[in-house]
């Protein structure tokens, strides 16, 4: 490249980098107990001191797999108190029905027991006459339910606040004290300040105290700093990770976070962080808090590139989440009614973005190759491609309807979490092209920062939209951007993939093999097979099958599920077939008519030559770092296909042509 090429190449990526830096916190207690400060709630402190709250947790019979649990009361106004346990835990928005294990309420002003009436399915009055007292309960939690929940056995208390912390009504901003009576030989891990004494923790107020779950056990205390930020990453169980490996790779990950919002100080609110995993069979999952996350794994996820890259990306998200969800929120997510369930249309944004943010930092950070990052990217595309209800709802709707799925949402509904990742990449893109790199995704996210470091409030839908529109408008895209907006997150127009992935000089392709059968059907249980899903039109529900049929015979042939696919995959196009299938007690035939296609591959790669700008664009996007060689251009006389080297071509609107084979 020539030495003029090369200086318009570095002032074009001079204009496209819009970078910005987070922060990220860590923080542990233990029996061996151990604490930082916790950040704030964004709310201001009380010009006169009220007096705590006090709470004690303890599991002195875990064999009951009961938490038993203390609350201290005074100078509650009134006379009687209201308590409610959450119907929901912030950031799982599905009702956890937590008042169903509560047992054993009893309160006492001294040693004088007090009058405790039901007053409906989460709230307990009682009479004290304006006097203070002590309210105990215990709950039961005989069951691991994933990362949002609470379990007790001899090995480990895990709590979310949610699930086993009452509140008082009408007194949530009152501070609170908790003191944790752990199990023997453990250690006490929470984002929650450390108090005065072992095994006790402060908040500010109630939000704060159900924002910081708490793990009991022992664990595998791993600690790092970024931009002298201490974090640590609490291991809960026996895996096969590296610890200096995983503490690398989490180490990118947070810089590559800070990257986006401007870097500390500026970025951080927050004096520490805490990662707490848990490493149990089908491990899975993770969900954020104010300083903290507490995600599972597989114990053996780390031994494997592919499960070792997802763990990575849910670091990334639930990381992620420490600035969107948590400080820059839908205005209705915070101050929180825990009563009520609580809809927003924001989910797409809060949750998919972020998840777009997973696959981007993991890019940033090297921890995906190009190749990797594209690899993701396709089979996400695919997902949203092979769910029918991407024509039914829209992402906003989506969003607000996540506490009331259909039954069949598999057809019938669309996860904003999948349309969200792939919005903002939309989004992202067009902002870039349009404003040559002025504005994008992570000038957005400096806006949304800078707000809430302002005013600490949360947002609208209309004021999002709007913020986008703004920034577009820099670069005259204003309008466009605003019917991106009508088309994708208002309306059900299909996501034209290549329009937007044309700006990096991307192309997705599909190639669909013919030659492998289809039924239309998806397929689970084992020995038992039964249908799990029929697709809408497809032959399937031509021939009559339903979801929830049993199938023990395929052409005469009895069949398990491994047989049955098999058996499925082997079918020609046009071939009919008579699948024998149990429903509610009924043996039914249905012949079915089989089609072609029953293998799709999504491939995104890049175009044979993308010319200076998409390449600029690109590695400003990713991460990737260019180099003269990849960005020469091609010579004068090199002719270009007309078409992807792939056996799915573009049609004039930018959209797909699938070329089967076979």
């Amino acid at each position: 490249m020539s030495g003029s090429g090369l200086g318009m190449l570095a002032a074009m990526l001079r204009r496209l980098v819009i970078s910005s830096v987070a922060a990220l916190v860590l923080l542990v207690g233990a029996s061996t107990s151990e604490a930082a400060p916790a950040p704030s709630s964004g709310s201001p402190a009380a010009a006169v001191k009220e007096k705590a709250f006090t709470y004690r947790v303890s599991m002195k019979d875990p064999a009951r797999h009961e938490f038993q649990v203390e609350i201290g009361l005074s100078e509650v106004p009134g006379k009687s108190v209201d308590l409610q346990i959450p119907r929901w835990n912030p950031g799982s928005y599905n009702r956890t029905d937590a008042h169903r294990n509560i047992r054993a309420v009893v309160a006492k002003n001294g040693g004088t027991p007090l009058p405790v009436e039901k007053i409906d399915a989460i709230t307990w009055r009682v009479h004290n006459d304006g006097k203070p007292f002590r309210l105990s309960y215990r709950v039961f939690r005989g069951k691991y339910d994933g990362i949002g929940g609470a379990y007790l056995d001899d090995a480990m208390g895990f709590f979310n606040g949610a699930h086993v912390l009452m509140y008082v009504v009408g007194q949530k901003s009152r501070p609170v004290e908790l003191r944790v009576d752990p199990l023997p030989g453990t250690t006490v891990v929470t984002g929650l300040r450390r108090g005065g004494a072992a095994n006790t923790f402060t908040a500010s107020d109630y939000d704060v105290l159900i924002d910081s779950p708490v793990q009991v056990s022992k664990v595998d205390m791993l600690r790092f700093e970024v931009a002298k930020v201490p974090f640590r990453i609490a291991v809960a169980g026996e895996g096969s990770y590296d610890k200096d490996k995983l503490v690398g790779d989490v180490k990118k990950i947070v810089t590559a976070a800070f990257d986006v919002f401007g870097g500390a100080p500026g970025a951080v609110d927050f004096s520490d962080y805490t990662f707490i995993v848990h490493l149990r069979p089908g491990g899975r999952g993770g969900l954020e808090h104010l300083n903290s996350t507490v995600v599972a794994a597989d114990p053996y996820a780390f031994s494997e590139p592919e499960t070792y890259n997802r763990f990575l990306s849910l670091i990334a998200h639930e990381f992620f989440h420490l600035w969107n969800v948590k400080r820059i929120r839908p205005a209705v997510l915070g101050p929180f009614a825990y009563d009520r369930e609580v809809h927003t249309g924001m989910l797409w944004f809060s949750e998919g973005v972020t998840s777009y943010y997973a696959w981007l930092l993991l890019s940033r950070a090297g921890l995906l190759t190009e190749a990797e990052s594209l690899e993701k990217l396709a089979t996400v595309i695919q997902r949203l491609q092979e769910t029918p209800g991407r024509k039914l709802i829209t992402v906003e709707q989506a969003s607000w309807e996540t506490w009331n799925k259909p039954d069949d949402g598999v057809n019938a509904y669309v996860d904003y979490y999948t349309k969200g990742m792939l919005l903002g990449l939309v989004l992202d893109l067009e902002l870039r092209r349009a404003t040559a790199g002025q504005a994008s995704m992570d000038s957005i996210f400096a806006e949304l920062w800078r707000r809430f470091r302002e005013n600490a409030k949360g947002i609208y839908p209309s004021e999002l939209e709007a913020l986008f529109i703004r920034q577009a408008g820099v670069g005259g895209a204003d309008e466009k951007v605003k019917k991106l907006f009508t088309d994708y997150v208002h309306g059900l127009v299909e996501l034209d993939y290549n329009k937007h992935l044309e700006a990096a000089g991307y192309v997705l392709s599909v190639d669909v093999d013919a030659s492998i059968g289809d039924l239309g059907i998806d397929l689970g249980g084992g020995k038992d097979v039964t249908i799990k899903r029929v697709v809408p039109d497809g032959p399937g529900e031509a021939g009559g099958l339903a979801s929830g049929d049993e199938i023990v015979a395929i052409d005469g042939r009895a069949v398990d599920l491994e047989l049955a696919k098999r058996q499925i995959r082997a079918m020609a196009a046009g071939s009919n077939h008579v699948v024998s299938v149990l429903r509610g007690g009924r043996l039914l035939e249905r012949r079915v008519k089989a089609a072609g296609g029953g293998e799709k591959k999504y491939t995104v790669a890049s175009v044979p030559t993308p010319s200076l700008e998409q390449l600029a664009v690109r590695n400003a996007w990713l991460g990737l770092t260019p180099s003269a060689a990849a960005l020469s251009p091609a010579p004068a006389a090199a002719a270009q296909p007309a078409t992807p080297a792939t056996p799915a071509t573009l049609q004039p609107g930018g959209g797909l042509s699938l070329a089967p084979k076979g």
